[in-house]
């Protein structure tokens, strides 16, 4: 991999996890990937696309079907500028803006995306999100072999200017305001029927006033909560600070 001193900014890495038991038993397959050739990169200097792994015969395993590995890369990879106009957008607005997110992603027999949700995000911006869901809803893949499948595919995103990243702040620093706030924004957000996790990311002025947030969620069934709960975190006040910061926070 590169350097990190040679790394340009706005660095786009994607990644992709391969974690899950098949459906028809067996054992978990380990960590798999495929590093991108050369050439790609040298056409989006601004980008590094890396996916790094060892068995190169390994295969996600979903409902009852798969998909291998080389598919999904073929198949995303193409999609890095769409994505990355997705995080240049918020960048352009809050220079700080860096992070992960996870998507998990389950494709039906036609190779169409069934869903795709957030399981797992630093990002901190909702529209950013949501602009990555749309780019991964409108992208068609081979039909998997054998049924439906599932698979997870990070995207990492570094700040565009390295000297104001902000403070990272453990969530046991907001854990007062989160403890007494959180049962109304779920009682309002969260489907009644669902014991889902939400993640909440926020960038932190100094007068703890909320700048952004994104979220994430454990369940498929209460990805329509999101926007609710982003709107409602986004109106809070945390602790006051020196800098700006950056803390995740788990609402359950």
């Amino acid at each position: 991999m590169t350097p990190e001193s040679m790394r340009p900014a706005n660095v786009l890495t994607f990644l992709v996890v391969l974690p899950f038991v098949p459906a028809c038993g067996g054992s978990a397959p380990g960590p798999m990937a495929i590093r991108t050739a050369p050439h790609a990169q040298a056409h989006a200097p601004r980008r590094m696309v890396d996916v790094w792994g060892e068995d190169s015969a390994m295969q996600t395993a979903g409902l009852t079907g798969s998909l291998a590995p080389s598919e999904i890369g073929s198949t995303l990879r193409p999609r890095e500028e769409p994505f990355s106009a997705c995080f240049a957008t918020g960048a352009g607005r809050l220079r700080a803006l860096g992070g992960q997110i996870r998507l998990n992603f389950r494709i039906d027999e036609g190779g169409r995306v069934q869903h795709v949700f957030p399981v797992d995000s630093t990002v901190g911006h909702r529209e950013i999100e949501e602009c990555l869901l749309d780019v991964a809803y409108e992208t068609h893949f081979p039909r998997p072999h054998g049924g439906q499948a599932e698979f997870s595919w990070f995207l990492s995103f570094e700040a565009a200017d390295p000297g104001r990243v902000p403070v990272t702040w453990d969530a046991s620093r907001v854990r007062r305001v989160v403890v007494r706030r959180s049962g109304r924004v779920l009682s309002r957000c969260r489907p009644s029927s669902s014991t889902a996790t939400y993640q909440v990311t926020a960038y932190v002025g100094r007068s703890g006033r909320i700048i952004s947030a994104g979220a994430a969620v454990s369940d498929p069934d209460a990805v329509d909560g999101l926007d609710c709960v982003v709107e409602a975190v986004s109106r809070w006040r945390l602790p006051r600070g020196s800098r700006q910061a950056k803390v995740t926070f788990l609402l359950r």
